[in-house]
Protein backbone atom coordinates (compact mmCIF):
# COMPACT_ATOMS: atom_id res chain seq x y z
CA UNK A 1 0.00 0.00 0.00
CA UNK A 2 1.55 3.27 -1.14
CA UNK A 3 0.33 6.22 0.90
CA UNK A 4 1.50 9.48 2.45
CA UNK A 5 -0.60 9.44 5.66
CA UNK A 6 1.54 12.03 7.42
CA UNK A 7 0.53 14.61 4.80
CA UNK A 8 -3.12 14.07 5.72
CA UNK A 9 -2.31 15.35 9.21
CA UNK A 10 -1.85 18.80 7.66
CA UNK A 11 -5.59 18.94 6.94
CA UNK A 12 -7.90 20.61 9.50
CA UNK A 13 -9.77 18.36 11.94
CA UNK A 14 -13.12 19.47 10.49
CA UNK A 15 -12.65 17.26 7.41
CA UNK A 16 -12.25 14.09 9.50
CA UNK A 17 -14.20 13.72 12.72
CA UNK A 18 -11.92 11.94 15.21
CA UNK A 19 -14.96 10.79 17.23
CA UNK A 20 -16.31 8.63 14.40
CA UNK A 21 -16.56 4.89 14.99
CA UNK A 22 -13.89 2.77 13.29
CA UNK A 23 -12.09 -0.54 13.89
CA UNK A 24 -9.30 -0.06 16.42
CA UNK A 25 -6.51 -0.76 13.92
CA UNK A 26 -7.41 2.31 11.85
CA UNK A 27 -6.63 4.69 14.70
CA UNK A 28 -2.94 3.78 14.59
CA UNK A 29 -2.63 5.86 11.39
CA UNK A 30 -5.91 7.69 10.70
CA UNK A 31 -8.48 9.86 12.46
CA UNK A 32 -11.43 8.06 10.93
CA UNK A 33 -12.32 6.11 7.76
CA UNK A 34 -13.16 8.86 5.26
CA UNK A 35 -11.02 9.88 2.28
CA UNK A 36 -9.64 13.06 3.85
CA UNK A 37 -8.25 11.10 6.78
CA UNK A 38 -6.79 8.24 4.74
CA UNK A 39 -5.82 9.04 1.17
CA UNK A 40 -6.83 12.52 0.02
CA UNK A 41 -3.37 14.03 -0.57
CA UNK A 42 -2.13 10.91 -2.35
CA UNK A 43 -5.21 10.85 -4.59
CA UNK A 44 -4.68 14.50 -5.54
CA UNK A 45 -1.02 13.73 -6.34
CA UNK A 46 -2.07 10.82 -8.58
CA UNK A 47 -4.54 13.03 -10.45
CA UNK A 48 -1.88 15.75 -10.86
CA UNK A 49 0.65 13.21 -12.21
CA UNK A 50 -1.82 11.77 -14.74
CA UNK A 51 -2.98 15.18 -15.97
CA UNK A 52 0.61 16.48 -16.27
CA UNK A 53 1.83 13.37 -18.10
CA UNK A 54 -1.17 13.39 -20.45
CA UNK A 55 -0.51 17.02 -21.41
CA UNK A 56 3.25 16.40 -21.81
CA UNK A 57 3.03 13.15 -23.81
CA UNK A 58 0.55 13.85 -26.57
CA UNK A 59 2.90 12.30 -29.15
CA UNK A 60 3.87 9.89 -30.51
CA UNK A 61 0.68 7.97 -31.11
CA UNK A 62 0.08 4.67 -32.81
CA UNK A 63 -2.88 3.15 -34.57
CA UNK A 64 -3.96 -0.31 -33.49
CA UNK A 65 -6.01 -2.00 -36.24
CA UNK A 66 -7.67 -5.30 -35.37
CA UNK A 67 -8.78 -7.92 -37.89
CA UNK A 68 -12.32 -6.52 -37.59
CA UNK A 69 -10.97 -3.22 -39.01
CA UNK A 70 -11.67 -1.40 -35.78
CA UNK A 71 -9.16 1.44 -35.39
CA UNK A 72 -8.07 2.63 -31.97
CA UNK A 73 -5.69 5.57 -31.47
CA UNK A 74 -3.54 5.04 -28.40
CA UNK A 75 -0.93 7.26 -26.82
CA UNK A 76 1.41 4.45 -25.85
CA UNK A 77 3.74 6.53 -23.65
CA UNK A 78 0.88 7.98 -21.61
CA UNK A 79 -0.76 4.56 -21.39
CA UNK A 80 2.47 3.05 -20.06
CA UNK A 81 2.83 5.78 -17.41
CA UNK A 82 -0.85 5.45 -16.47
CA UNK A 83 -0.45 1.69 -16.00
CA UNK A 84 2.56 2.22 -13.74
CA UNK A 85 0.95 4.98 -11.65
CA UNK A 86 -2.38 3.18 -11.18
CA UNK A 87 -0.71 -0.14 -10.39
CA UNK A 88 1.51 1.67 -7.87
CA UNK A 89 -1.29 3.54 -6.08
CA UNK A 90 -4.30 1.29 -6.83
CA UNK A 91 -4.23 -0.64 -3.56
CA UNK A 92 -4.19 2.44 -1.35
CA UNK A 93 -7.00 4.18 -3.23
CA UNK A 94 -9.26 1.10 -3.23
CA UNK A 95 -8.45 0.44 0.44
CA UNK A 96 -9.37 4.02 1.36
CA UNK A 97 -12.47 3.97 -0.84
CA UNK A 98 -13.86 0.74 0.59
CA UNK A 99 -12.99 1.93 4.10
CA UNK A 100 -15.18 4.97 3.37
CA UNK A 101 -18.06 2.61 2.56
CA UNK A 102 -17.57 0.79 5.87
CA UNK A 103 -17.21 4.08 7.75
CA UNK A 104 -20.39 5.44 6.16
CA UNK A 105 -22.34 2.45 7.48
CA UNK A 106 -20.78 2.70 10.95
CA UNK A 107 -21.37 6.46 11.21
CA UNK A 108 -24.80 7.30 9.90
CA UNK A 109 -25.62 10.99 9.63
CA UNK A 110 -28.77 12.97 8.90
CA UNK A 111 -26.77 16.10 7.95
CA UNK A 112 -24.41 16.73 5.04
CA UNK A 113 -21.28 17.86 6.85
CA UNK A 114 -17.75 18.27 5.51
CA UNK A 115 -16.87 15.00 7.21
CA UNK A 116 -19.75 13.26 5.40
CA UNK A 117 -18.74 14.77 2.05
CA UNK A 118 -15.37 13.06 2.30
CA UNK A 119 -17.08 9.74 3.05
CA UNK A 120 -19.02 10.26 -0.18
CA UNK A 121 -15.83 11.25 -2.03
CA UNK A 122 -14.16 8.04 -0.84
CA UNK A 123 -17.07 5.96 -2.10
CA UNK A 124 -16.92 7.72 -5.49
CA UNK A 125 -13.16 7.08 -5.66
CA UNK A 126 -13.74 3.40 -4.91
CA UNK A 127 -16.33 3.16 -7.68
CA UNK A 128 -14.03 4.90 -10.18
CA UNK A 129 -10.94 2.79 -9.47
CA UNK A 130 -12.83 -0.51 -9.25
CA UNK A 131 -14.67 0.27 -12.50
CA UNK A 132 -11.36 1.07 -14.18
CA UNK A 133 -9.97 -2.25 -12.96
CA UNK A 134 -12.98 -4.10 -14.37
CA UNK A 135 -12.69 -2.31 -17.72
CA UNK A 136 -8.97 -3.12 -17.78
CA UNK A 137 -9.87 -6.80 -17.51
CA UNK A 138 -12.76 -6.61 -19.98
CA UNK A 139 -11.01 -4.67 -22.76
CA UNK A 140 -7.28 -5.31 -22.25
CA UNK A 141 -7.44 -8.69 -20.47
CA UNK A 142 -5.15 -7.45 -17.71
CA UNK A 143 -5.98 -9.04 -14.36
CA UNK A 144 -3.36 -7.25 -12.26
CA UNK A 145 -5.38 -4.21 -11.22
CA UNK A 146 -8.52 -6.20 -10.41
CA UNK A 147 -6.44 -8.63 -8.33
CA UNK A 148 -4.97 -5.74 -6.36
CA UNK A 149 -8.40 -4.11 -5.95
CA UNK A 150 -10.05 -7.29 -4.65
CA UNK A 151 -7.23 -7.81 -2.16
CA UNK A 152 -7.60 -4.20 -0.98
CA UNK A 153 -11.36 -4.65 -0.52
CA UNK A 154 -10.94 -7.80 1.56
CA UNK A 155 -8.11 -6.37 3.67
CA UNK A 156 -10.10 -3.19 4.31
CA UNK A 157 -12.98 -5.37 5.48
CA UNK A 158 -10.52 -7.32 7.61
CA UNK A 159 -10.58 -4.43 10.04
CA UNK A 160 -13.96 -5.81 11.12
CA UNK A 161 -12.91 -9.47 11.13
CA UNK A 162 -9.13 -9.81 10.67
CA UNK A 163 -8.76 -13.61 10.73
CA UNK A 164 -11.47 -14.64 8.28
CA UNK A 165 -11.28 -11.85 5.71
CA UNK A 166 -7.47 -11.66 5.71
CA UNK A 167 -7.31 -15.42 5.05
CA UNK A 168 -9.85 -15.11 2.23
CA UNK A 169 -7.91 -12.16 0.75
CA UNK A 170 -4.72 -14.21 0.57
CA UNK A 171 -6.43 -17.27 -0.94
CA UNK A 172 -8.24 -15.20 -3.57
CA UNK A 173 -5.07 -13.27 -4.38
CA UNK A 174 -3.10 -16.50 -4.84
CA UNK A 175 -5.71 -17.95 -7.21
CA UNK A 176 -5.83 -14.75 -9.29
CA UNK A 177 -2.03 -14.56 -9.27
CA UNK A 178 -1.79 -18.00 -10.88
CA UNK A 179 -4.40 -17.02 -13.48
CA UNK A 180 -2.55 -13.77 -14.22
CA UNK A 181 0.72 -15.67 -14.61
CA UNK A 182 -0.85 -17.93 -17.23
CA UNK A 183 -2.26 -14.92 -19.10
CA UNK A 184 0.92 -12.81 -19.04
CA UNK A 185 3.52 -15.57 -19.26
CA UNK A 186 4.31 -15.09 -22.96
CA UNK A 187 4.70 -11.30 -22.54
CA UNK A 188 7.18 -11.39 -19.64
CA UNK A 189 10.95 -11.35 -20.09
CA UNK A 190 11.47 -13.67 -17.13
CA UNK A 191 8.11 -15.17 -16.10
CA UNK A 192 9.59 -17.39 -13.37
CA UNK A 193 11.33 -14.41 -11.72
CA UNK A 194 8.07 -12.42 -11.90
CA UNK A 195 6.11 -15.28 -10.33
CA UNK A 196 8.60 -15.80 -7.50
CA UNK A 197 8.67 -12.06 -6.81
CA UNK A 198 4.89 -12.02 -6.43
CA UNK A 199 4.91 -15.17 -4.28
CA UNK A 200 7.50 -13.63 -1.96
CA UNK A 201 5.31 -10.58 -1.43
CA UNK A 202 2.34 -12.87 -0.85
CA UNK A 203 4.39 -14.80 1.71
CA UNK A 204 5.31 -11.54 3.44
CA UNK A 205 1.62 -10.66 3.79
CA UNK A 206 0.78 -14.11 5.17
CA UNK A 207 3.63 -13.82 7.67
CA UNK A 208 2.45 -10.37 8.74
CA UNK A 209 -0.99 -11.69 9.68
CA UNK A 210 -0.37 -15.20 10.96
CA UNK A 211 3.04 -15.39 12.70
CA UNK A 212 2.35 -14.64 16.38
CA UNK A 213 5.86 -13.52 17.34
CA UNK A 214 6.37 -9.87 16.34
CA UNK A 215 10.18 -10.03 16.06
CA UNK A 216 10.04 -13.21 13.98
CA UNK A 217 7.36 -11.62 11.81
CA UNK A 218 9.54 -8.56 11.19
CA UNK A 219 12.52 -10.71 10.20
CA UNK A 220 10.54 -12.99 7.87
CA UNK A 221 8.71 -10.10 6.21
CA UNK A 222 11.92 -8.14 5.62
CA UNK A 223 13.69 -11.22 4.23
CA UNK A 224 10.84 -11.99 1.81
CA UNK A 225 10.57 -8.37 0.66
CA UNK A 226 14.33 -8.24 0.00
CA UNK A 227 14.15 -11.50 -1.99
CA UNK A 228 11.23 -10.06 -3.98
CA UNK A 229 13.31 -6.94 -4.77
CA UNK A 230 16.16 -9.18 -5.93
CA UNK A 231 13.83 -10.94 -8.38
CA UNK A 232 12.54 -7.55 -9.56
CA UNK A 233 16.13 -6.39 -10.08
CA UNK A 234 16.84 -9.56 -12.05
CA UNK A 235 13.94 -8.76 -14.38
CA UNK A 236 15.06 -5.14 -14.72
CA UNK A 237 18.60 -6.27 -15.58
CA UNK A 238 17.33 -8.45 -18.44
CA UNK A 239 14.95 -5.75 -19.69
CA UNK A 240 17.55 -2.98 -19.60
CA UNK A 241 19.25 -3.84 -22.88
CA UNK A 242 16.12 -4.38 -24.96
CA UNK A 243 15.85 -0.81 -26.23
CA UNK A 244 12.88 1.48 -26.65
CA UNK A 245 11.56 -0.25 -29.79
CA UNK A 246 11.44 -3.68 -28.19
CA UNK A 247 9.85 -2.33 -24.99
CA UNK A 248 7.19 -0.55 -27.05
CA UNK A 249 6.53 -3.71 -29.05
CA UNK A 250 6.17 -5.80 -25.87
CA UNK A 251 3.77 -3.26 -24.37
CA UNK A 252 1.70 -3.27 -27.57
CA UNK A 253 1.58 -7.06 -27.56
CA UNK A 254 0.39 -7.13 -23.97
CA UNK A 255 -2.32 -4.58 -24.76
CA UNK A 256 -3.49 -6.57 -27.80
CA UNK A 257 -6.86 -8.28 -27.84
CA UNK A 258 -5.76 -11.86 -27.25
CA UNK A 259 -9.20 -13.28 -27.96
CA UNK A 260 -8.98 -12.41 -31.66
CA UNK A 261 -5.81 -14.48 -32.09
CA UNK A 262 -4.43 -11.99 -34.62
CA UNK A 263 -3.86 -8.28 -34.11
CA UNK A 264 -2.39 -5.91 -36.70
CA UNK A 265 -0.74 -2.70 -35.63
CA UNK A 266 0.04 0.28 -37.82
CA UNK A 267 2.62 2.72 -36.45
CA UNK A 268 2.10 6.26 -37.77
CA UNK A 269 5.82 7.05 -37.87
CA UNK A 270 6.90 4.00 -39.86
CA UNK A 271 3.52 2.81 -41.22
CA UNK A 272 4.82 -0.74 -40.91
CA UNK A 273 2.41 -3.62 -40.33
CA UNK A 274 3.05 -6.54 -38.02
CA UNK A 275 0.86 -9.52 -37.17
CA UNK A 276 0.68 -10.73 -33.57
CA UNK A 277 -0.50 -14.30 -33.11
Amino acid sequence: MVDLPWLNNLLPSTVANEFDIAPMGYFFYFQNMNLASMHLITTLIVVLILVTVYCALKEPKSQEVSISNEIRITNLKFKAVKEFVLNFFCFGMVFAGFSSIIGAFLNGSSMLTLNAIFYIAGIVLFGAIFSEAMSCLAFNHRLCRLRIALKAVLLAGAGLNPLYLAAVAMIVDLILLIIEYKIRKSCLISPIAWLFSQLCMQGALVSLYFIPDSFLTLGVVMALVIISFIFEGYQLYHEWGLGVTRHTRMFEEEQADVRSGIFIKVNESSMSLSTVT
